[in-house]
């Protein structure tokens, strides 16, 4: 959640300084990654030190041992980043319109800028699906236990582990992204299709195979052409 808020933001950064982006340097990415480790570094230790003593003086942390106030702890962190989440799709959402707003009226703009607003386009609709990924498969969960924790505050060990487990959605995660991502390659999904020819295990359509046929015989033409040519010019 907090790697999307800060590609939004920097999405946002190029959005706005369209003119001069191509020139900026590398500070402010630096900047964006250190605020991020810096979210997550103390996220954690509020976790960590959200701990509890029992009476025979052990502590033990939040998520193996669970109170009110460790279930508050967990469900507002979960809340804030299902807010996050929502904040992430809006944000890429109205850069993807602003910036084809702008495109439209770049007329009198330089090259320079025509590309960076084009670049913005580009780099936007690629990432949308990615953050339709993070928003489907983890949202879900993290409202779940929210929801849950503010129904029933009084949750014993055994059911807080297993919220904690029903809730983490990410080895799906893991597993759809890469899939996500490889099917936006265009020219990754064409050589998966010619490997799979090769192999036999995927069927040749028969209009692609015209086409490919024709592609190869007019290239071969233009290069007779080309032969032709050459060699009238060296008479």
């Amino acid at each position: 959640m907090v790697t999307l808020c800060m590609l939004a933001l920097e999405r946002i950064r190029a959005t706005i300084d369209y003119r001069t982006y191509e020139k900026a340097g590398s500070f402010h990415g630096y900047l964006l990654a250190a605020i991020q480790w810096t979210i997550v570094f103390v996220a954690m230790i509020i976790l960590i030190f959200n701990s509890y003593t029992n009476s025979s003086g052990e502590r033990k942390l939040a998520c193996l041992l669970t109170t009110q106030n460790s279930t508050k702890v967990a469900s507002l962190m979960m809340l804030t980043m299902a807010l996050a989440e929502i904040a992430s799709l809006a944000t890429f959402y109205s850069l993807l319109h602003l910036n084809q707003r702008k495109r439209l009226a770049a007329g009198c703009s330089t090259l320079t800028e025509k590309y960076q607003i084009d670049e913005n386009i580009r780099c936007t609709k690629l990432m949308i699906p990615i953050v339709w990924t993070h928003f489907l498969l983890l949202f879900p969960p993290m409202c779940s236990f929210a929801l849950y924790a503010e129904i029933d505050d009084r949750i014993d060990r055994r059911t807080f582990a297993i919220l904690i487990a029903a809730s983490d959605w990410t080895p799906w995660y893991c597993l759809v992204l890469p899939i996500v991502i490889f099917w936006r390659q265009k020219s990754l999904r064409v050589a998966l299709r010619r490997k799979l020819q090769e192999m036999g295990l995927n069927r040749v359509n028969p209009l692609e195979s015209q086409t490919d046929r024709f592609a190869q015989e007019q290239a071969r033409h233009f290069d007779l052409l080309n032969t032709m040519w050459n060699s009238q010019s060296a008479r």
